[in-house]
């Protein structure tokens, strides 16, 4: 259950999320939030100093909690190729199921541009994805499912920007809304054909 004060924050990052989601971050103000809530203006300064410090709760909760999503698909029984295609898949589906928080995902690859704090937050995420890309391709190359040629080090990063561009497609075309199986077959195609060629 946490303590109050966690409870407080816990109830302003999922506010923000909501309000980044809508009117964007430069738009959404501490004053905003509190409003929202109902409390005190000086409620959020309190708990995260300023809009960095909140944007950057905001992203850790948003990608803990995806994580705990996606990798709670993975059976570890799964063979290397079947838990690569499952990460990938589960990055999608949460597009489609956690909206608002996939939207704050497109705010940070876009501020991550311009701005070096955010630059900064986007690497840690980004990193973090390599890593956890990298420990199924090494598992994968060791079991002799996975084939290519390339150090793995590098097939992660390949793998990433697949998966940071198909995420940026899915949230930028949402106009144009595929359906999940359209998708999750692409990805299944692309990554056999990426690892199973040699």
């Amino acid at each position: 259950m946490g303590t109050k004060g966690d409870q407080a924050r816990n109830r302003i990052i999922d506010t923000a999320i909501m309000l980044y989601s809508k009117h964007g971050y430069d738009q959404t103000s501490f004053q905003m939030i509190a409003k929202e809530l109902n409390i005190t203006h000086t409620a959020p300064i309190y708990h995260f100093k300023n809009k960095l410090g909140l944007f950057t709760a905001v992203v850790n909760r948003i990608f803990a909690r995806a994580d705990d999503i996606i990798l709670g698909t993975i059976d570890p029984a799964d063979t290397a190729d079947s838990r690569l295609v499952k990460y990938f898949q589960g990055h999608m589906t949460w597009t489609y199921i956690y909206k608002r928080e996939a939207d704050v995902f497109s705010l940070l690859s876009y501020f991550a541009c311009i701005n070096d704090d955010f630059a900064e937050l986007y690497k840690q995420i980004t990193l973090t994805k390599r890593s956890q890309i990298f420990k199924i391709l090494e598992s994968g190359k060791e079991s002799g499912v996975l084939k290519f040629d390339m150090a793995s080090e590098i097939q992660a990063i390949i793998l990433l920007d697949f998966l940071v561009g198909m995420l940026l497609f899915r949230l930028a075309g949402r106009k144009e809304v595929r359906p999940i199986e359209e998708i999750n077959f692409r990805i299944k195609e692309t990554i056999q054909s990426l690892l199973k060629g040699a």
